[in-house]
């Protein structure tokens, strides 16, 4: 694993990231079907890495709360679970940064951190749930897979909620087939996207 130190957010940051395939999206390369989202996430990553730049994103409301947000639900992770989390920017699966993960945090030599400040519905929805939902396992694991990491904690952080709802974590271990079906899909994905740039 590679790491880099520049802040998330800043334009360093985003600069690191450009062309990359990154964790947050690998639910995309993972679309049945090469479906359309696959296919314009690619193009994207295609765009940057023609023009050196990254791809302007959209920011709504809901990503600003949870940016906003963050910061807090980390402090609230850490009362609650007595773990320093170590912030970084960006971390690469190897020295071809091609593939790289974005954590909200890492936990000592084995553990790391997922953060999700949702509206209070979902989160909700995720304190009755009992487990990580499924839309962010390939991200989770796919943290996983990039940092080499034991297990990944999920937290979901809601300041509005009563004391012991405001959060609820849940952690995932390395699942080893899943991590190999994913590290197979995304290679395959590097393979078409360098057929294409």
């Amino acid at each position: 694993m590679i790491t880099s130190t520049h802040e998330q957010g800043t334009t360093e940051w985003q600069q690191a990231r450009c062309g990359v395939v990154t964790a947050s999206n690998f639910k995309l390369v993972l679309t049945k079907g090469g479906g359309k989202t696959r296919k314009a996430y690619m193009m994207r990553l295609a765009e940057e890495i023609r023009t050196g730049q990254p791809t302007e994103s959209y920011w709504s409301d809901a990503m600003r709360r949870g940016t906003d947000l963050e910061p807090h639900a980390r402090k609230a992770y850490e009362i609650e679970t007595g773990h320093d989390v170590k912030e970084v920017g960006i971390t690469f699966l190897d020295e071809k940064r091609r593939v790289g993960a974005s954590p909200d945090g890492l936990i000592n030599h084995d553990g790391g951190l997922e953060i999700k400040c949702p509206l209070i519905s979902t989160h909700t929805k995720y304190l009755q749930s009992g487990y990580i939902p499924s839309q962010y396992m390939p991200q989770v694991q796919g943290n996983l897979w990039v940092s080499g990491r034991e297990w990944w904690d999920f937290a979901s952080f809601a300041p509005e909620m009563p004391d012991g709802e405001r959060i609820v974590i849940y952690r995932a271990y390395r699942d080893e087939d899943y991590i190999a079906r994913l590290q197979y899909e995304v290679e395959r994905f590097v393979e078409e996207l360098d057929q294409i740039r």
